[in-house]
């Protein structure tokens, strides 16, 4: 009905309730990008490196582990959980992370300093797991079937973009030639 009305299009998306579908369908995933996606995937052993760890490739090698098994138990427990809890929870995990790491960059550095850095750099990274679990999840079941297409490749598509960006931004943030970031 809607094809015959020519009301679907580009622009329905962002309309109503559709567009508060729209929002909450990229929400999770444009998390991702912007709580360190670029940085603990892409750059993770070089940012450890920077960051003074002894061993940076143990330390990613620990955290990409720990994200092969979370996304084994989010596959089990997405059902009984459910998307939004999994995303919220996923979410604000990778939120807290990322304050920590940030707070451990401004605070003077110690033994412990480090073992906290490492310890949040884990939990960001079970953070990520979970939030790509239920986050690619909501593009797929949370638009509305007639705006789905549209819905789902905008929001693809934004995750994208701001990917993108993020990893363009994110060498100069932690190199120390460039912009030294620190944690």
């Amino acid at each position: 009905i809607a094809v015959e009305q020519r009301n679907e299009s580009w622009v329905a998306i962002f309309r109503g309730v559709d567009g508060r579908r729209t929002i909450t369908a990229l929400w999770a995933i444009a998390a991702q990008q912007f709580l360190g996606l670029a940085l603990f995937g892409t750059f993770g052993t070089y940012f450890f490196q920077q960051a003074g760890l002894a061993d940076p490739f143990k330390i990613k090698a620990i955290t990409t582990s720990l994200q092969i098994v979370t996304v084994v138990s989010a596959v089990i427990l997405v059902d009984k959980l459910g998307r939004r809890l999994m995303a919220c929870f996923s979410t604000t995990l990778m939120w807290i992370a990322c304050l920590v790491v940030g707070i451990l960059g401004v605070t003077p550095e110690s033994k412990a300093t480090t073992y906290i850095f490492v310890l949040f750099a884990c939990l960001w990274n079970i953070g990520i797991a979970g939030n790509g679990a239920a986050g690619w999840g909501y593009i797929g079941e949370i638009s509305s079937q007639r705006l789905r297409p549209y819905t789902s490749g905008f929001a693809a598509s934004a995750n994208s973009i701001s990917g993108l960006i993020m990893s363009v931004l994110t060498p100069y943030m932690v190199n120390t030639h460039k912009w030294n970031w620190r944690y």
